[in-house]
């Protein structure tokens, strides 16, 4: 078994790497979201910000990815809100307890 540094900022996009998912859109919005990811696993880039680094035309593409991300159970996230006087950004949150069960998983079926 691979291991992770719990105090290491780069934990995260270590960890994300080897993470198997449905389709690669998912793989790479993970990979994105665990470069912005704090210590904890929490991040809030803006889906403006999503869009552009993952290079993708449609917002429906990234919403179908967080989607199958949060079906897969290793990220949730709480939906932000803004009106004219503040925005107040999405907050992603990978779970590291699911990804280590879902690496142990995939490892046991030989797929990672």
């Amino acid at each position: 078994m691979i291991k992770f540094k719990n105090n290491s900022p780069w934990k995260w996009v270590k960890m994300v790497r080897y993470i198997q998912t449905e389709t690669a859109t998912e793989h790479h919005v993970l990979q994105v979201l665990g470069a912005y990811a704090n210590l904890h696993g929490s991040c809030f880039p803006s889906y403006e910000t999503l869009m552009r680094d993952c290079r993708f035309k449609s917002d429906h593409t990234l919403t179908v990815a967080l989607e199958g991300l949060r079906k897969l159970g290793v990220l949730t996230w709480k939906k932000g809100h803004g009106n004219q006087f503040k925005r107040i950004a999405n907050v992603y949150t990978l779970d590291q307890e699911a990804m280590l069960n879902l690496l142990r998983k995939q490892k046991e079926a030989g797929t990672s």
